[in-house]
């Protein structure tokens, strides 16, 4: 997240402080590499997958409406940036990934992907989610 001194005050809502054009600025000036989107520490996202992976094998032995050992139709990738956990973890559980990343530098990087559904080059806050399950892990940081 970027804030804006310029404009902050005890008034203002939370959201105001964001300057979401630094923000895009900023990682639109990053190579679409895995080095890149984790800011150096390319060894975290073998770890971060599992973790993934684990985490959602838990919520899914204990669902009846998405049992394990079938994938789910549709799932989103919210802040993608270049499709690390869409092709590492969300290809794996479900048919189509639909992928929503402000930056389209980073969603070039996966958009040939067969299990790539749609593409929203734009970001979160404009996005209308219809989806079986939402990736926001790494987002979250920066909302």
């Amino acid at each position: 997240m970027i804030l804006n001194p310029h404009t902050m005050s005890t008034d203002a809502p939370p959201d105001s402080h964001i300057d979401h054009k630094a923000a895009i600025a900023y990682w639109s000036s990053l190579p679409p590499t895995v080095d890149g989107v984790l800011g150096g520490y390319p060894q975290v996202s073998r770890v971060d997958l599992q973790g993934s992976a684990n985490f959602f094998a838990k919520l899914r032995r204990r669902s009846k409406e998405f049992p394990a050992g079938s994938k789910l139709k549709r799932a989103a990738d919210c802040g993608a940036g270049i499709g690390r956990i869409t092709t590492g973890f969300l290809s794996n559980v479900a048919e189509i990934v639909d992928i929503i990343e402000p930056v389209k530098s980073f969603t070039d990087a996966v958009k040939d992907q067969t299990y790539v559904g749609a593409i929203y080059n734009i970001g979160l806050e404009q996005w209308k989610p219809e989806h079986n399950l939402l990736h926001i892990y790494g987002v979250c940081l920066h909302l």
